[in-house]
């Protein structure tokens, strides 16, 4: 089967064609069997439909959930179920000094997000991390203001491509400030923003999509994972050049370009002996050959 060109898959497929097309290029190959739910991938699944109504809240909300989140991680585990079965019990907590000054409909607001994330059973580690990811959200909402346009799970076209590819940004906010586009990962391989293919493919296809006159000078783009919440911004010229380099990767895709070009792009890719997503039995034999290179030279004992 055929991969299209996409924002998780845009690093590998413009460093290695042949990926694309593995079934082609690699004599057996048979896709592997995928759960988007097992493990750490439905996990993240579930922070992020979590995280998603945190579009919905004021900035001065946003300000004292984060302080909430935070103090709640630090409870026993016994003692954060019981605030998440009764509201008048967390009402009661939150209104003995965590927080002060919210009314009735915030409190709901908080109880319920409080519910969301009691019922996903995380560790205390990760619950930090969620008060460490509306901070950071809470910083954009300071930056954008009274007039910005918040999206979640914003769904989006890659027109600008032969192969018109869909994508979903995670967070994205947009005001005469600029635009910001937020992508959370829950998983512990570190990733960097910086050069990254995924960000650059959700930033230029939010620009086109939400400022198609390309007003704004440069785009924000985040990666939120647990130790690693970081930003950058990218100018709308170097988004443009990158852009063109994907261009040129997805007409290779169609033209059936087999080459099989190993390197740290093959992380979660299947046919990698060492892959970090599922593998599949058949392996590459370029990263094989990279991986472990032959001891013998034939060409050498046979003078060729």
């Amino acid at each position: 089967m055929t991969k299209r060109f996409s924002a998780s898959s845009a690093k590998q497929l413009m460093a290695c064609p042949g990926s694309a097309h593995l079934e082609l290029a690699i004599p057996g190959y048979v896709e592997p069997d995928r759960d988007d739910a097992a493990g750490a991938k439905g996990v993240g699944t579930e922070i992020h439909a979590a995280l998603e109504p945190l579009a919905h809240y004021s900035t001065p909300d946003l300000g004292k959930l984060h302080r909430l989140v935070h103090a709640y991680a630090e409870l026993p585990y016994t003692q954060r179920r019981l605030l998440a079965a009764s509201r008048s019990e967390c009402d009661a907590w939150v209104n003995s000094g965590v927080i002060v000054m919210i009314g009735s409909e915030t409190e709901k607001q908080f109880h319920e997000f409080l519910v969301s994330i009691a019922a996903l059973k995380l560790p205390p580690r990760t619950l930090r991390y969620l008060g460490d990811v509306i901070v950071y959200i809470w910083a954009l909402f300071v930056k954008h203001g009274m007039t910005r346009r918040v999206y979640t799970e914003l769904r989006m076209t890659a027109t600008w491509l032969p192969s018109q590819p869909t994508t979903t940004a995670d967070l994205v906010v947009v005001s005469d400030a600029g635009i910001d586009v937020v992508d959370y990962k829950t998983g512990t391989i570190f990733v960097s923003v910086d050069d990254n293919d995924q960000m650059n493919f959700y930033g230029w296809t939010a620009l086109l999509k939400l400022d198609p006159e390309q007003l704004y000078y440069e785009v924000g783009l985040h990666i939120l994972q647990p130790g690693n919440l970081t930003g950058t911004t990218v100018s709308v010229r170097n988004l443009r050049k990158w852009a063109e380099q994907a261009l040129a990767a997805d007409d290779a895709i169609a033209a059936k370009d087999l080459r099989l070009i190993p390197g740290d792009h093959c992380t979660f890719c299947p046919a990698n002996p060492h892959s970090r997503g599922d593998k599949s039995v058949v392996k590459c034999p370029a990263k094989m050959s990279q991986l472990y290179p032959a001891l013998i030279d034939e060409g050498e004992i046979l003078g060729v």
